[in-house]
């Protein structure tokens, strides 16, 4: 009998990472903590996610209330529960919330019952970027003795520790059992969520970021980027329809008085899970590289980035994107150059696919 107990980061990276593993062990009992309300407000926002964790087990919130003190007796309680859920031997994935205090005790006590993930299926340079301009150093660690990785590189920082079970497999995302589950919801949410949308016909999918101050912009015109992009699309592309999909922590209002401001056509906004609505997208345009981008890449899709980067971002890129690798078309603030790249004829990809190692599943059952 497989019993799981999966604490989430934050960031809705690591349930993204570690949901379609959890789908294919189709687990007994399965137990989601997410930290507080606000995140499980995040995960909700995310429907497909949101719909896919209930249906695999049951969602529980560590702490509902603000106040550092309860928060503290929240945190202790979990340890009390985490220790007899681990005593009735559950095994528990973690993605950083074990190595802090007091829950280390547990890794010590159930080494053999805790896995340590990694939140992020691939590798891209953002964080190299990050620790260059701020003269930071790579910090990676962990005190568990099981540890899995998605991509080589990660791969690397944990080979000279002293861990029992170091196990590299494919980026979750592309099993090809999940891309075929994927295939079949896309259809489903497109259709409940936008059934104004004609599902057969291509359309333009717009990741849109935090709004927030970002770090590698030139964030004075950031309104402009975002401008710039609706405004080329209706203008090369007037009959093509653009699903614009913001980041969780957007800032809507702001979000909406862009789109607002504007008589833009064709616009819908949506929260279906990225890889959903890129299942039939034409191509997908950023004004910020992030991973939604690695997986359009991945799926096989043409990828822009028209963007207003600051100075020294470009001098670290050599004028290219931060994420290279996985963008066909990198535009730094050049609207003509938007346009002219517009005309392209987009032609996609097949889907890179990968398998689940079976040694996850040996772990899991041991």
């Amino acid at each position: 009998m497989t019993k799981l107990v999966i604490i989430l980061k934050n960031k809705l990276e690591s349930i993204d990472t570690i949901l379609p593993l959890i789908n294919l062990i189709n687990p007994n009992e399965c137990i989601f903590y997410c930290q507080n309300n606000k995140h499980k407000e995040v995960l909700k926002k995310n429907n497909f996610l949101f719909n896919e964790i209930r249906s695999l087990g049951k969602l529980s919130i560590i702490s509902k209330n603000n106040n550092f003190f309860i928060n503290k007796l929240n945190n202790f309680l979990l340890l009390i529960n985490l220790f007899l859920l681990l005593t009735k031997n559950f095994k528990l994935i973690h993605f950083v919330k074990l190595y802090r205090f007091p829950f280390f005790f547990l890794v010590y006590l159930f080494r053999s019952q805790i896995i340590f993930s990694e939140s992020n299926s691939f590798h891209d340079e953002r964080m190299n970027l990050k620790r260059t301009i701020k003269d930071t150093k790579i910090k990676k660690k962990t005190l568990s003795k099981n540890i899995i990785t998605y991509n080589e590189q990660n791969r690397d920082y944990y080979q000279n520790l002293n861990c029992d079970n170091l196990i590299l497999t494919g980026p979750p995302r592309f099993y090809e059992k999940w891309q075929n589950y994927l295939e079949l919801k896309s259809h489903e949410y497109l259709k409940k969520y936008h059934p104004n949308l004609n599902i057969d016909e291509k359309y333009i999918v717009f990741f849109v970021s935090s709004l927030n101050f970002e770090n590698f912009l030139d964030n004075e015109y950031y309104e402009s980027i975002i401008e710039d992009n609706l405004k080329s699309i209706n203008k090369i592309l007037p009959n093509k329809k653009i699903l614009i999909k913001p980041h969780p922590t957007i800032r809507q209002s702001k979000l909406n008085n862009i789109i607002n401001n504007v008589n833009y056509k064709n616009v819908f906004l949506t929260y279906v899970q990225p890889n959903l609505i890129l299942n039939n997208a034409d191509f997908a345009i950023t004004e910020l590289f992030s991973t939604v981008m690695i997986d359009a890449k991945k799926m096989g899709i043409p990828t822009i980035e028209y963007t207003k980067y600051d100075k020294e971002t470009l001098l670290l890129t050599n004028n290219s994107s931060i994420g290279k690798k996985f963008i066909d078309y990198f535009i730094n603030f050049n609207k003509e150059q938007l346009e002219l790249t517009l005309k392209t004829n987009f032609i996609r990809k097949p889907s890179e696919s990968y398998k689940l190692n079976p040694k996850f599943i040996e772990l899991i059952n041991s």
